[in-house]
């Protein structure tokens, strides 16, 4: 019996589906609450502006801090503390340090220690990504610092070990102060953004706010699989994707793969429980009746959000673990089914928790002027920089969901919706509020309900970016990837875009702060901006070939080719935006370009090496086996009817398997010539990349077609890896 027909029997006889015992891995965090109850109160209070962003890092104030998360920690058994950062390849890396010497009780010294530590602690950048261009060669030295601003600090006990561990979050530098992950540019995003939202508050004569946040939240998907059939798959082991599997004969959605099994129900309510301990509340709902989900955290002030993003991805995989199960969060794990995205929700809010795009019915005067400068801020930083935020969410990954014609558009534009949509067009037509057409009360027909109100919410999963009444929405990262890239990206240009707004307003006004006078000129400056940059709005399906012709006649942004979508980054007024909002220098901007390139590339070439293998050494000689048994089968038939020929029909299928098998052994060789041409470009980034997305994908593309087609013709008992009607059905 084949290890594939063994893990079937088990998974049908259920003695997979055991439900382990509820035992959560994560201990807590280091709350709000917790530091109140372990904090003197006025270090409690400047540690809370820290975290805030209203107050400098204060040095003397570490000590106190230190002391009291050491205090904590050993209270909940830790015995090591790691920091823990986003490198700019999208993994989460920890370095561990001894949190104290076992066998030892000497407080004092853990205190200065991990006081020391939360400062300035030293590694060796090496290995990160990008050191290799922005670490001198002779000193790879890089540091790590408490970044008061992310999530706070939380204890979790590894798998592997039976020991809780303290997670401080953190940034990585090179001495010279170049960002080595992706969580410093964000930071310096929310300083900008801060900035000019307050020049454009100002400009309307709010003198109290004193702080902008930008705040978000995501909507990840993932899907589950059997761990049994899991480690059956080498490809996804290795790469988290499929590289192979012939499409199902019927439809994964059918009647019978509607309900939930019992071990997948505990899964997700185990992952609630898991991330609501470290202080990560999401909903995780499936998504129709396949195995696929979505994971949907809450609106966080953008540090603490892409945090809870990567943490909860990290959590929700170890749990399904214990339950048997297998979390794939790759872009595109499965040929033929819908791949993973990851839609960024945005807005910006002040310390009172304002919503800057609130915009309805309730929406007092003032508050709907703020609101139309940050939506306008939105369409020209969108018209302006469309091609730098295709380029941070396109990847290998989303190239092949691409390749399938899944949304969102290649062209970058905005959707609004038809009422948002009308309150614009009436500006630019009027200069006023007059006659606007915005969301109204919803008449229930009965007082005993709660007033319910008209929402905003496009229904257009086409769209780049879409305006609702939640905030913007922006889609099409792939669900394998950090978000913090895109983040810092969209808060620069809105930030900017911003910085514009306020300086049309203050040029109208000049310093007559009358209601009436603000009125007109933030209209007229809105009217400006509407006409120059309306054209960036469609309410249509975005994917239609007719849109992409107009597209390129309105000048939008339109980007089909991946590599081409990278290397915009590098474009000068890409490079200009960052490099003036203070978000990377010029040699930070070309060696994240390059590490991208590279990860395209290496990312290629790791999927043909997987797939060439399973083609030779699983494949192949499953597949000579069938073909003696066929040719077996046409001697005993010819020798049982007594005939020199064999029926066609019998004789057909032989044909067609030699064929198949050819064409397989053809491919592996192809692809083979295709990574060592492609490996031979690798010194030069866009030529690698442009090799592997081209000659080396139409090769891949060859085998796995002769590969899919053994799968079809092949007995299905000797077939060696799990197919998509078993991966796709959790039980």
């Amino acid at each position: 019996m084949s290890a594939r027909e063994t893990a079937l029997r088990s998974i049908s006889s259920g003695t997979c589906t055991e439900i382990p015992t509820r035992t959560s891995n994560n201990v807590g965090a280091f709350s709000v609450d917790e530091q109140k109850s372990c904090l003197p109160s006025g270090v409690f209070k400047k540690i809370q502006q820290m975290i805030a962003g209203s107050a400098s890092f204060d040095e003397d104030l570490v000590e106190g801090y230190a002391s009291a998360l050491i205090g904590w920690a050993r209270q909940h058994g830790a015995s090591q503390w790691a920091a823990w950062y986003h490198p700019i390849d999208d993994t989460l890396v920890v370095y561990t340090q001894p949190l104290y010497q076992l066998g030892t009780d000497d407080d004092e010294q853990s205190k200065k220690h991990l006081h020391k530590q939360l400062i300035q602690h030293q590694i060796d950048g090496s290995g990160l990504p990008n050191a290799g261009r922005l670490c001198s060669a002779a000193s790879p030295t890089a540091f790590t610092l408490w970044d008061p601003m992310s999530m706070p600090p939380f204890i979790m006990r590894c798998n592997t070990s039976a020991c809780p561990t303290l997670y401080i979050p953190s940034v990585v530098a090179t001495q010279a102060g170049d960002p080595l992950d992706l969580k410093i540019p964000l930071l310096r995003s929310m300083k900008v953004l801060s900035t000019h939202a307050l020049e454009t508050l100002r400009s309307l004569n709010d003198q109290t706010t004193q702080l902008v946040h930008a705040c978000c939240s995501f909507q990840q998907e993932f899907y589950v699989i059997d761990r049994q059939f899991y480690n059956l798959r080498p490809d996804i082991v290795q790469i988290g994707r499929t590289v192979q599997g012939a499409p199902p004969p019927g439809a994964m959605g059918l009647p019978n793969n509607t309900t939930l099994s019992l071990r997948v129900q505990n899964f997700v309510q185990d992952a609630h429980q898991a991330l609501l301990s470290i202080g990560v509340p999401v909903s995780i709902t499936r998504i129709g009746a396949t195995a696929q989900f979505q994971l949907c955290t809450e609106l966080q002030q953008a540090p603490i959000a892409v945090d809870h993003s990567q943490i909860a991805m990290q959590v929700t995989k170890d749990t399904a673990e214990k339950h048997g199960l297998a979390v794939l969060w790759d872009d595109k794990p499965f040929k033929g089914f819908p791949g993973n995205r990851k839609t960024l929700r945005w807005t910006a809010r002040n310390t009172n928790k304002e919503d800057f795009l609130r915009f309805d019915h309730q929406t007092r005067e003032f508050a709907m002027l703020r609101a139309l400068s940050v939506l306008m801020a939105v369409l020209r930083g969108v018209d302006l920089y469309g091609d730098l935020i295709r380029c941070c969410i396109t990847s290998y990954g989303t190239s092949l969901q691409a390749a399938e014609q899944e949304c969102p558009s290649p062209v970058v534009a905005v959707h609004l919706g038809e009422e948002m949509s009308s309150v614009c067009q009436t500006i630019m037509n009027s200069k006023d509020f007059k006659d606007m057409d915005i969301p109204q009360s919803i008449d229930l027909g009965t007082s005993s309900l709660p007033p319910a109100h008209q929402t905003i919410h496009p229904d257009n999963n086409t769209a780049v970016v879409a305006y609702t009444d939640e905030g913007i929405e922006v889609r099409g990262l792939g669900g394998s990837k950090n978000p913090a890239h895109l983040t810092t990206v969209f808060s620069t240009i809105v930030a900017d875009s911003l910085g514009w707004v306020a300086t049309e307003i203050n040029a109208i006004t000049r310093g007559d702060m009358s209601i009436s006078t603000i009125k007109r000129a933030t209209l007229q400056a809105l009217h400006k901006g509407l006409k120059l940059h309306y054209h960036v709005v469609h309410n249509e399906d975005h994917s239609a070939d007719t849109f992409v012709k107009e597209a390129l006649k309105r000048g939008l942004c339109v980007v089909r080719n991946a590599v081409e979508s990278i290397d915009s980054i590098t474009n000068q007024k890409n490079v200009h935006l960052l490099t003036r909002s203070g978000i990377a220098t010029s040699h930070v901007v070309t060696a994240l370009n390059t590490v991208h390139m590279s990860d395209f590339a290496d990312q290629a070439i790791a999927e043909a090496k997987v797939l060439v293998d399973i083609a030779r050494t699983k494949v192949l000689p499953q597949a000579l086996k069938y073909e003696c048994a066929v040719a077996g089968t046409l001697i005993s038939v010819k020798s049982a009817c007594n005939t020199v020929n064999a029926p066609a029909a019998q004789q057909d299928i032989l044909t067609t398997l030699l064929n198949v098998i050819g064409g397989t052994s053809d491919g592996a060789n192809n692809v083979e010539q295709a990574i060592a041409d492609a490996t031979a470009k690798q010194k030069i980034p866009d030529s690698y990349a442009e090799m592997a997305a081209n000659d080396l994908r139409n090769a891949m593309d060859k085998l796995r077609k002769a590969v899919d087609d053994l799968e079809a013709i092949m007995d299905d008992s000797l077939w060696p890896l799990p197919k998509y009607r078993e991966l796709l059905c959790v039980k």
